[in-house]
């Protein structure tokens, strides 16, 4: 056998390597190539930040998170409404990072990776706050951590925030760990907004401590609205007793079936009338729509004076159970009278954006209604139901708006007028008493000294004597 001089080299240096090992008295050894290169130790991922929650006052955004560890920084990254773009705002050393908030920047939406020697983290879920003086604000909550069997991209914040904001509120936002944890509490909020999509049974749509706290909320006057597809099968085909008690008790439903009318079968849902909901219809994503495929919707039914607001199109709700209910009033054990607004689909993947739009004001409205406004001196009033506003309807077609409302009595004389978000008065009229107690009225959009409103956020004051009631509204064109 012939050997070539590179080869007959490294020979020579393994008997060199042999000889010199055994002459020591080592007779074991584990020998290596020397024309190798030793293998890159591979190091473990940089932990995200967790316990993520962001608010905003006095013109500051504040960002607070659990520190990972000492030695590590946190760039923090703004991503652009309804663009591609994302915008890094520094890195940091610590937490709360606080950033001055620039005049008509009202809207934010972020999230944050460790950095250390050059590597980098995984970025956390997308959480964001909005801030304009003056408007009512509502904490959102992300519950969505599943990843298996779904499509999570961490970012529902963007349509949930930007729908509330539309609609004339404001928000903060925290991912459940850190309501878990005690870092926010939900009592500091009207509103609360849950985030679960397909949140169920692998990941827990609510945990023991979650069901505590939003038990202990809406018990003591809170008002929530949950949307997610799996929360009825989790805590009900698959959950515990606790978890049936607390569906039954502070969800006020009944879990009729897994996947309404079978998986994949509708995408499609309608209102009930006299609903919130009352006059539109509207669609859920089947995976071609920028969200998820919602392939599992519950069907499900209202109980203890919970009343149905949307079914699947073209299923029978007692056979297959329907889209969402809504409540008002006192939960088990209750010291004040609370709300619930509850869909079996995800908010985030009804479609198109304008119908969210729809639908998110009409779930505040409802739950921000004076019926249950715990701020008023005199708490009885708030069962007053002499006069009301109903609802809101955006006729598309030509840009109208038409009210509804109810009305008992015509004595005294009973107002209706609109005032834009300045707090001017736009329309100013007297309501007269017909034979149906519910009226409509069908606002063109121009103000009374003939010109046409802009779009934007507007309110009804409906007013009897020294009782008047209020609705906000969106306009759109």
């Amino acid at each position: 056998m012939i050997f070539s001089h590179n080869a007959m080299s490294k020979i020579t240096i393994y008997l060199i390597m042999i000889f010199s090992t055994l002459l020591q008295g080592q007779h074991s050894a584990i020998f290596a190539d020397p024309s190798i290169p030793p293998p890159i130790k591979k190091l473990p991922p940089l932990n995200a930040p967790v316990n993520l929650h962001i608010s905003s006052a006095n013109n500051k955004i504040k960002i607070n998170f659990s520190e990972v560890d000492s030695l590590v920084d946190y760039e923090l990254i703004r991503i652009i409404k309804k663009t591609s773009d994302t915008l890094s705002l520094g890195t940091f050393t610590n937490s709360p990072v606080i950033i001055n908030q620039k005049e008509n920047d009202n809207l934010f939406f972020l999230k944050i990776r460790t950095l250390k020697k050059g590597r980098k983290g995984n970025y956390t879920e997308l959480l964001g706050t909005s801030l304009i003086e003056g408007r009512p604000k509502i904490l959102i909550v992300n519950g969505l951590d599943r990843v298996q069997g779904t499509n999570n991209t961490f970012d529902f914040i963007l349509q949930h925030g930007s729908a509330v904001y539309e609609n004339g509120y404001d928000f903060d936002s925290a991912s459940n760990e850190a309501i878990i944890n005690g870092w926010i509490d939900l009592s500091n909020y009207k509103i609360v907004n849950w985030i679960l999509g397909e949140e169920g049974v692998s990941t827990n749509s609510f945990d023991e401590k979650e069901k505590y706290l939003i038990s202990k909320y809406l018990i003591s006057g809170g008002k929530i609205f949950i949307s997610g597809s799996e929360i009825g099968y989790d805590l009900v085909q698959k959950g515990s007793s606790n978890d049936k008690a607390f569906y039954k008790e502070i969800l006020k439903s009944k879990y009729i079936t897994d996947a309404a009318g079978g998986r994949q079968r509708v995408y499609r849902i309608k209102s009930n009338p006299n609903s919130i909901f009352n006059g539109i219809s509207f669609n859920y994503d089947n995976g071609s729509n920028n969200s998820y495929d919602v392939d599992w919707p519950d069907g499900i039914l209202p109980i203890d004076k919970a009343s149905s607001i949307a079914t699947f199109s073209g299923l029978n709700p007692l056979e297959f159970g329907g889209a969402g209910i809504a409540f008002r009033g006192m939960f088990k054990n209750g010291i004040l009278p609370g709300g619930l607004v509850y869909l079996t689909v995800g908010f985030e993947s009804i479609y198109p954006d304008y119908i969210r739009s729809d639908i998110m004001g009409r779930v505040l409205t409802y739950l921000d209604d004076r019926f249950i406004d715990l701020n008023k001196k005199n708490i009885a009033s708030i069962f007053q139901e002499d006069i009301g506003i109903s609802s809101f309807f955006n006729n598309h077609e030509d840009d109208s708006i038409t009210i509804e409302f109810f009305l008992n009595n015509d004595k005294p004389n009973t107002l209706l007028s609109i005032k834009n978000d300045r707090g001017e008065e736009i329309i100013n009229m007297k309501i007269y008493q017909l034979p149906v107690k519910k009226q409509r009225f069908r606002w063109t959009g121009y103000t009374k000294n003939g010109s046409k409103a802009e779009s934007g956020i507007y309110t009804a004051i409906l007013s009897q004597g020294d009782f008047s009631t209020s609705k906000k509204f969106k306009l759109l064109k």
